[in-house]
């Protein structure tokens, strides 16, 4: 079975029907790596996690709080490392207390410390394309995130009105 899953969004909305999809199959301990630059889909794919777990609060970029704790069917521990520059700062905001617990994880600039995360996990991968394209890679790492990426997959395959999304998945 291929490993990765690549798609290009084209629009807000597609992102977050991708991270919809993340959410609804979310299960506690679940750890999301978002990597990408400013503008790439971060939070917005984070938002939409939030609504498939059925988080009912808005959700913002935690840039200058660090942590945000939101509450659905799961919790949704909402981080991001944008704003510290070493691997002792990250592992100072006790990121073992999130990780592996009663809900999700999602780590927005988690390539800061990638080194400080467990080992089975999902990286996304999104990448700025122009105004309305993004580039997105699922890359799961472990079992249970080949799983949850085919039942992404297959909720994208199975969504009326999505035909650019679908024309653009593609394995590797």
């Amino acid at each position: 079975m291929p490993k990765n899953l690549y798609l290009r969004s084209y629009g807000a909305n597609h992102t977050g029907f991708l991270g919809e999809l993340l959410g609804q199959n979310a299960e506690p301990s679940d750890v999301f790596l978002l990597i990408g630059d400013l503008g790439s889909g971060k939070t917005r794919l984070t938002k939409g996690i939030a609504k498939g777990l059925n988080v009912e609060e808005e959700i913002r970029s935690p840039t200058f709080v660090l942590v945000t704790s939101h509450f659905g069917r799961i919790p949704l521990y909402h981080i991001d490392l944008y704003r510290l520059d070493h691997l002792s700062e990250v592992l100072d905001i006790g990121l073992e207390e999130y990780m592996g617990v009663d809900g999700v994880s999602a780590i927005e600039w988690a390539d800061r410390a990638i080194e400080a995360f467990p080992g089975d996990l999902l990286r996304v991968h999104l990448r700025y394309d122009g105004v309305r394209s993004r580039s997105i890679t699922l890359n799961p790492i472990g079992q249970r995130y080949v799983d949850l990426v085919c039942k992404v997959r297959e909720g994208i395959d199975k969504a009326p009105g999505l035909k650019d999304l679908k024309r653009s998945l593609s394995w590797f």
